[in-house]
């Protein structure tokens, strides 16, 4: 009876629904706002490391904000209009490869930074163009990968690093983990946290 309740839920969203769930920055100022994109198909606020990282990071003078997207990303400028600039992204896996795309094919516009954990594209064509996207993005990346990434995103993290070499983009950062993100949630939360400090304190 629940699961039909929820699938009825899901047919009563509008086209382009985006669910938002927002947690002000605790300390006084405004650093900006971290949008933490729920993968495709996964309700608001959810996932360990996702949830460890939104309430960790309004303690520090962020303003952070889950949101889930039920009919792709397009919608997403509209919804972050109003959110305290400046924007940084965090995005995992499939969603992260999407995102990339739809920034190098300028559907979205460019965050002023981006975290990514895992990206890939679901066929291998799209797969293989994703390292130069990213590269050619230009923007401020920290590009993290670990031993539970789908095989597709394990499949082009020496092409990312490479592409961003051969671009010079002094703002991408690559940071190879040793954990599954879900079992070093605290720990990872605080590396992202450090990375959105330096831009803060670094010339763009």
């Amino acid at each position: 009876m629940f699961r039909c309740l929820f699938l009825l839920l899901l047919i009563a969203l509008p086209s382009h629904a985006i669910e938002r769930k927002a947690f002000p920055a605790e300390a006084p100022g405004s650093k900006g706002t971290v949008i933490v994109l729920a993968d495709a198909g996964a309700v608001v606020d959810s996932g360990h490391w996702q949830r460890t990282l939104l309430r960790t990071l309004p303690r520090h003078g962020w303003r952070a904000l889950s949101v889930a997207q039920y009919d792709g990303l397009s919608s997403l400028p509209e919804a972050l209009q109003s959110e305290p600039e400046p924007h940084y992204w965090v995005v995992s896996g499939a969603t992260a490869g999407e995102a990339i795309d739809a920034m190098a094919t300028q559907q979205l516009p460019l965050p002023a930074g981006l975290v990514v954990l895992g990206p890939f594209r679901q066929t291998p064509a799209e797969n293989d163009a994703l390292p130069a996207q990213l590269a050619g993005l230009g923007i401020a990346v920290l590009d993290m990968s670990g031993p539970g990434d789908h095989p597709l995103a394990q499949a082009t993290t020496e092409a990312r690093q490479q592409a961003n070499r051969r671009t010079a983009n002094p703002h991408y950062r690559a940071m190879e983990w040793a954990l599954d993100w879900d079992q070093s949630a605290d720990t990872l939360a605080q590396r992202i946290r450090g990375w959105l400090k330096q831009q803060k304190t670094s010339p763009q």
